[in-house]
């Protein structure tokens, strides 16, 4: 088999019928590199790799959820698909889990559920941080949203939710009376 140094998809070098007595293993490596690499398995099969298997453009399809993910030479992207089902998203120090919250990462759009309320007290102008996210299902870019606050079961203000690049989701009071309990139901993005 023979190589031409051109010819190929995005003007990259192709292999050919052309007998060769001679084999480039650096132009094949090369090839094989520029073209991409796939891997196939479960959900911890890829996130157990650590290492040298990982690099900048590694597809992964998982097989237990059918989703398609990147690795991007620092973090794991979704590409495309599955369902991981509703996730539970545990409340931080100080808070309490209000109508089961969870995220649920559909065809590559996170969907949040319930919510969470203050132990003590109401939430204040400052931000504070509720729960974290898993890295599979955080934002990429740090993003505002306004949730209705509640006072037991009725609208009481305006709280804005701050769902971060690294997994925080930050609740802050935005105008109304008393308000302890935000729930997440309107936050959806993509990832």
């Amino acid at each position: 088999m023979g190589y031409t140094a051109s010819g190929g998809p995005n003007g990259l070098g192709v292999f050919n019928n052309t007998p060769s007595t001679t084999s480039d293993f650096n132009q094949t490596v090369t090839l094989l590199a520029q073209q991409g690499n796939s891997r196939v398995g479960t959900n911890a099969s890829r996130t157990a790799l650590t290492g040298s298997p990982l690099y900048a453009g590694l597809m992964w399809a998982e097989t237990d959820t059918g989703t398609l993910w990147m690795y991007t030479g620092s973090v794991w992207v979704t590409v495309y698909g599955g369902d991981t089902g509703w996730q539970t998203l545990t409340a931080v120090t100080g808070f309490t889990a209000l109508e089961s919250p969870a995220y649920r990462l559909k065809n590559g759009i996170v969907y949040l559920r319930g919510g969470f309320t203050q132990n003590s007290g109401a939430f204040t102008a400052t931000p504070v941080t509720v729960c974290t996210l898993p890295s599979g299902a955080r934002i990429s870019v740090s993003t505002r949203y306004e949730l209705p606050g509640y006072s037991s079961t009725s609208i009481a203000g305006v709280l804005i939710a701050i769902v971060d690049p690294s997994g925080s989701i930050s609740i802050a009071q935005n105008g109304g009376g008393a308000v302890a309990d935000a729930r997440l139901s309107t936050i959806s993005y993509p990832v």
